[in-house]
C-alpha cells in the first residue's frame, strides 16, 4: 500500500498551470491546477488532460513550493483578466503531498487525479501563508487568488463539471476558515470525503498530517476505506 517514491516516479507524471496575478507593480506567483497522470494515459498534448474527467479531485490548502521542471513558464495575468486566463499545462516536479495522492491512486487503480487548492498562491510556509493570503487580498482588492472566488466561476465549472469523487485535504487550521467557507459554499457537495477532524466544522486533515495524532500511512489507510 505505501508504495516507495522511486516506484511512483516511474509510473506517474504531474502537469501544472503556473501563472502570476499582476496588479500595478505587484506580482504574485500562483498555480491554478495540477494533473497527476498514470503513464498508461497518452495524449498528444498535456492540455488534453483538462478535458479528461479524473477519477479523483483533491482540494488542498495551496500549492506550496510546487514548481515546473526546467524554466518557470508562468504567464502574467492582470487582475481584470483573471476570469478569462488561458490554462496551459507544463511538466511539474511532484512533492511529498502528491506522492500520497499517487499512493491512493495505486490502491484504487486510478489513472488520473486533479488537485485544486483553496488558494493558488505559491508559498511553502504554511505559517506565513495564513497571513499572506489576507495581505494579497487586500492589495488586489478581492479574492482573485482562489478558484472558488465569484470572479472565477467559469474556470471552476470547467474543472468540476464531470461527476467526480472529491477528497478534502486542506488541513485543520482555524486560519483557513474564510477560504474553506468559500470552497464549501461554492461546490455544495454533500459527499465530500476526507479524514475529518472531530467537531462541527469542515476541517479535513492534510495528507502529510504534520502536528496531528495520525501519520501518513494512517491517513492513507483511512482514505482507501472511504472510496
Amino acid at each position: 500500500m505505501y508504495v516507495e517514491q522511486a516506484i511512483l516516479e516511474e509510473k506517474y507524471k504531474c502537469y501544472g498551470h503556473f501563472y502570476s496575478i499582476v496588479l500595478d507593480h505587484h506580482k504574485f506567483p500562483c498555480r491554478s491546477v495540477l494533473e497527476i497522470i498514470n503513464n498508461s494515459i497518452d495524449y498528444l498534448h498535456p492540455n488534453d488532460f483538462l478535458k479528461h474527467p479524473p477519477e479523483l479531485i483533491a482540494i488542498m490548502m495551496n500549492p506550496g513550493a510546487s514548481r515546473p521542471k526546467g524554466d518557470d513558464p508562468q504567464t502574467d495575468v492582470p487582475v481584470e483578466s483573471i476570469n478569462n486566463m488561458e490554462i496551459t499545462l507544463t511538466p511539474t516536479i511532484p512533492d511529498r503531498t502528491q506522492f500520497q495522492i499517487m499512493r491512493l491512486m495505486e490502491a484504487k487503480n486510478w489513472t488520473h487525479s486533479r488537485i485544486l487548492n483553496l488558494s493558488d498562491l505559491r508559498d511553502p510556509e504554511s505559517g506565513r501563508f495564513y497571513g499572506y493570503f489576507e495581505t494579497v487580498q487586500s492589495i488586489l482588492g478581492g479574492d482573485y487568488h482562489t478558484i472558488f472566488s465569484n470572479f472565477r466561476k467559469k474556470e471552476l465549472f470547467e474543472k468540476l463539471k464531470q461527476p467526480t469523487l472529491i477528497l478534502a485535504a486542506w488541513g485543520v487550521s482555524d486560519n483557513l476558515d474564510p477560504l474553506i467557507k468559500k470552497c464549501v459554499d461554492r461546490i455544495k457537495n454533500e459527499n465530500l470525503i476526507g479524514v475529518k477532524k472531530s467537531g462541527p466544522n469542515d476541517r479535513y486533515y492534510h495528507p502529510l498530517l504534520q502536528g496531528t495524532p495520525f501519520n501518513q500511512k494512517e491517513w492513507l489507510e483511512k482514505c482507501i476505506k472511504f472510496f
